[in-house]
Order: C-alpha cells, then sequence, then structure tokens
C-alpha cells in the first residue's frame, strides 16, 4: 500500500535536472559503437563461413531485446495515465526516453526487411518463392531432431516426431529450410509484401503514440497546463487496447513466424511480459546511474525503487505464470504439431531427444531458474527492493536472462538448418557483436532523448505527489 504524505515537505527544487554538454558527446559516441557492433557481426558471421543466415539471426536476437524494452516504455506510460499514478511522475522521463527511441527501431528493421525481400528465406523460411500448385503433402512437416523417428508413446510428454511421408514441394534456397503445405496455406498472411506492410503499420503506429505522449509531457513543462495530464489519461484507456494487440500482432510476425507452422495463441502475452519486466529493470539501471552522476538526489528515492521492486517481482512472476501455460498445456496434449517447437528448445523429457538437444535443454533449465524461481525468491524480500544496490543487482540478472529467452526463442531456428550437428547451442562472437551493436545504437537514442529535456517533469500536477511518496 502507498500513502502520499502530504505532510511532509516535498524537496526537488534543487536537484540537477539537465544532462551536461557531454551527453551528446556520449550519444554519438553510443552510435558509432551500435554502427562498429553491427558491421563486425556481420563480418564475423561472414568470415566464419555461416554467412548472412547466421547474421540476420544473431541481428533478430538483439533486435527483439531492445524493442522489447522500448515498447515496455510505451506500456508503462500508459498504464502511467491510465490509473492516473502519482507515484511515477517522478521517473517517468526514462520510460518516455525508452519509449522515444521507437523511430529508430523502426529504422532498424531495415536488415529484417533485406532478408524478407531477398527471396532467399535464410531468416523466414515462408519468404521463400512458393509454387502456385503445391504439392499434397502432409499437414506438417516437424524437424527430425534425433536422426530417428521417436516414440510418441514413450518417454516424457513432449516430443518431436518425424512424417516420413512429408517431403518439400520445391528445393530450398541454400541455408533455408523447406516450405511445408501448412505453410503454404498461409501465404495469404505471410508474404513479404503483407508481413512489410504489417510491420511498418507497427513501427509507425507505436512511434507515433510514443512521439504523442512525449511531446505533451514535455509541452507542460513549458505551458503548465494541467489540462494535458487530463487529456492523457482520457486517450491511454483505448490506446493501450489498440497497441496492445498491435504487438501481440507484431510478436507473431516477427518472432513465431520464424518457425511458420507452429502457433501459439499466448505467444504475444509471453513476449509482453518479458517486455515489461526488462523495462522496468532497464528503468532502475538507469537510475541508478544517473543518481550516482548526482541527478535525481530528491526526485527519486527508495520509495521510488521499492515500487519499481514490486514492478519487477510482479512482471517476473507473470512471465514465469505465461511460459508455464504455454508448456503446460502443450505437454498436456502432446501433439507433434505444437510439441516439436519446445522439443526444438531443449524442453522435452524424450532421451533420444536430449542427446542431441542437451545444449538447448541446458538453456531451458537456466531460463527455468534464472528467469523466474532466483529472481523470485530474490525479490520476494520487501528490504531487496528498498535496498538500491541489491535491487540493481536483480534488475542486471533480469537483463541478462531476458536477452537469453531472445537466444532461446530465435537461435534454435537457426540451428535446426545450419550445416553443423542440429541441436547445437549457438551463441557465439556474432550474436554478442550484434548485442553491442543494436544495443549501442539504443543506448545512443536513450540518451539523447534524456538530454533533450529535463530529467523529470517539472510542472505536472501530479508531481508533489511524486516528491514526497511514502510506501507503507
Amino acid at each position: 500500500m502507498a500513502s502520499h504524505g502530504h505532510d511532509l515537505q516535498a524537496d526537488g527544487s534543487n536537484d540537477l535536472l539537465q544532462l551536461g554538454p557531454k551527453a551528446s558527446t556520449l550519444s554519438l559516441v553510443l552510435l558509432v559503437v551500435g554502427v562498429l557492433g553491427v558491421l563486425a557481426s556481420l563480418g564475423v558471421a561472414v568470415s566464419t563461413g555461416e554467412g548472412l543466415k547466421r547474421f540476420y539471426h544473431a541481428y533478430l536476437t538483439a533486435y527483439a531485446y531492445f524493442f522489447s524494452i522500448a515498447m515496455g516504455g510505451l506500456f508503462f506510460l500508459l498504464i502511467h495515465y491510465l490509473v492516473r499514478a502519482g507515484w511515477s511522475t517522478s521517473i517517468r522521463r526514462i520510460p518516455e526516453a525508452l519509449a522515444a527511441t521507437l523511430p529508430v527501431m523502426g529504422l532498424l528493421t531495415i536488415p529484417l526487411l533485406v532478408s524478407v525481400f531477398s527471396g532467399k528465406g535464410l531468416l523466414y523460411n515462408w519468404a521463400q518463392p512458393i509454387p502456385a500448385h503445391p504439392e499434397h503433402t502432409a499437414p506438417h512437416l516437424i524437424e527430425q531432431l534425433t536422426h530417428a523417428k521417436a516414440d510418441h508413446s514413450a518417454g516424457g510428454a513432449v516430443t518431436a516426431h518425424s512424417d516420413s511421408h512429408a517431403d518439400a514441394a520445391h528445393t530450398p534456397a541454400a541455408g533455408a529450410k523447406p516450405v511445408s503445405a501448412l505453410t503454404k496455406g498461409k501465404v495469404v498472411w505471410l508474404n513479404p509484401s503483407f508481413w512489410t506492410a504489417r510491420v511498418v503499420f507497427y513501427l509507425v503506429f507505436f512511434s507515433l503514440v510514443a512521439a504523442y505522449f512525449v511531446r505533451k509531457s514535455r509541452q507542460q513543462d513549458e505551458t503548465g497546463d494541467h489540462t494535458i495530464t487530463q487529456r492523457l489519461s482520457i486517450v491511454a484507456a483505448p490506446l493501450m487496447l489498440f497497441v496492445f494487440v498491435a504487438f501481440s500482432f507484431a510478436a507473431f510476425d516477427l518472432l513465431m513466424s520464424l518457425d511458420s507452422d507452429w502457433y501459439s495463441t499466448v505467444f504475444g502475452v509471453y513476449y509482453f511480459a518479458g517486455s515489461v519486466d526488462a523495462m522496468v529493470a532497464a528503468v532502475i539501471v538507469i537510475a541508478a546511474i544517473l543518481q550516482r552522476a548526482g541527478y535525481l538526489q530528491h526526485s527519486v528515492n527508495k520509495e521510488h525503487y521499492h515500487d519499481l521492486g514490486k514492478y519487477l517481482f510482479a512482471f517476473t512472476f507473470f512471465w514465469g505464470y505465461i511460459a508455464f501455460s504455454q508448456y503446460m498445456l502443450y505437454w498436456y496434449a502432446n501433439i507433434p504439431d505444437t510439441t516439436y517447437w519446445l522439443a526444438k528448445r531443449g524442453a522435452t523429457t524424450n532421451p533420444d531427444q536430449l542427446k542431441v538437444l542437451h545444449g538447448w535443454a541446458v538453456v531451458s533449465i537456466l531460463l527455468l531458474f534464472g528467469r523466474l524461481l532466483i529472481p523470485f525468491a530474490g525479490l520476494l524480500s520487501r528490504h531487496v527492493k528498498r535496498n538500491r544496490p541489491a535491487l540493481v543487482f536483480w534488475a542486471i540478472w533480469i537483463l541478462v536472462f531476458h536477452f537469453l529467452d531472445m537466444v532461446w526463442i530465435v537461435m534454435p531456428e537457426y540451428s535446426a538448418t545450419a550445416s553443423h550437428q542440429p541441436g547445437r547451442l549457438t551463441l557465439g562472437l556474432p550474436e554478442l557483436a550484434a548485442m553491442i551493436g543494436v544495443g549501442g545504437i539504443f543506448a545512443g537514442a536513450v540518451v539523447w532523448r534524456l538530454s533533450s529535456a529535463p530529467l523529470r517533469p517539472v510542472r505536472d500536477p501530479r508531481l508533489g505527489e511524486a516528491l514526497v511518496f511514502q510506501n507503507i
């Protein structure tokens, strides 16, 4: 519970609220590092003989990671205005800066669009040319993960199945996965032109919503118009619905369509839960860095960290709940057309598959403990949430394991069709360089946005409530 504590004396007038001129230099340096990182990822992937296919998958992993944090910032703004929160006013500029990077994330989709329009299917297999009259093959092609037909009635509940009668209707490009009959049936939805139109729509829509809220927030700093807060609270309600639906479809198109045969109606919620969790972790880390540099000393205190810790704990648990729900329903039904996706990521109890998928099985166990059980226990205590160094530690922990989650979603699709042994864990220099690259560009944009306005709203009607906020 919380108390607004209006009897306390608010003292935020002497805070340092403007980043110095060095912020512009730092932003430029981060941008250059980011560009070099992307080029290094491309160069390493090509020089090792794994080519554009490895680069595209590594790049998408990094893109999905930082796009999720930017979208988490947008969700935070919508929730802040929707529930008319007061406590979060003094830290709102950080999620504003995160959400304001969405136009940059739109530009960073260019490599993904290039991969689609190349027509080779190196990232999305449905982007290959598909014959006008496909063969009547089996309804689904499942990876032969163990090089032998798995006994569907033995072992664990999550198994993989190989259909010996299924074959590709055409010869795929080198390194591309064959297109199944099931994917051919989705050609109306999964085709380069329509997919690109949807992705452009998502990013433009998200960017416009974020720009509107950020612009109005900064306009209030200049005019002191209190009705701006009221108007934003009104429009936040319908926009929350539309943004969430669009974000779910973006998750389907960007990530779930990597395997165009597989489907999950809860996948968008899964990605959403991880996005908000990672965003809260990023806000905690950025706020701590700013305070260590001397900013926001009176505007952000342990009461605000306490509430941020509540968010971090809640969405860590929510992510685990959604992940378990998705796995449990597939495990219980044990339908080969759905279980193979989890089996390919090592979430299987079939011993034959585990011999091949041992690397991804380790990642699955790491996510279970590192993404859910360990931080759940670590964030449970009230004292941890009110201890800034401890909370920053868990925030960094969540950010690291959120990256591992993105690797677990994307990279098995590369491993399944790579020239090396299928099922081998793929995480190396191309992935790390892509993270540095996209992360550098993202961080540079965040620093630039933070430096372009006060680090805390200065004329928001709820600012006084935020400055004297207390948890009880």
